[in-house]
């Protein structure tokens, strides 16, 4: 018998003043390395968008750099390029 084991939460992530969510995807109840991220981001272009990547992470800490990333890019993309 396997025990399940305890998983981070979810984290708040800011850029450039949008809020964002980023959620680690878990695979089996054993595992505590996330198999994907799902990206909330919320901005009136992406309200209700959920962005889902699914891969082979080294870690929860790389999940959610990952994470980091695509929300960066994605509220980038929905403000546009002036920084």
């Amino acid at each position: 018998m396997s025990l399940a084991v305890d998983r981070p939460y979810p984290v708040d992530f800011v850029h450039r003043g949008v809020a964002a969510k980023i959620a680690p995807q878990w695979g089996d109840s054993v595992n505590t390395i996330p198999v994907g991220v799902a990206i909330h981001i919320d901005h009136a272009n992406y309200k209700g968008l959920a962005i889902v990547e699914k891969a082979q992470y080294s870690s929860y800490e790389a999940a959610i750099d990952r994470g980091r990333e695509v929300a960066k890019d994605r509220i980038d993309h929905a403000l546009g390029s002036n920084i």
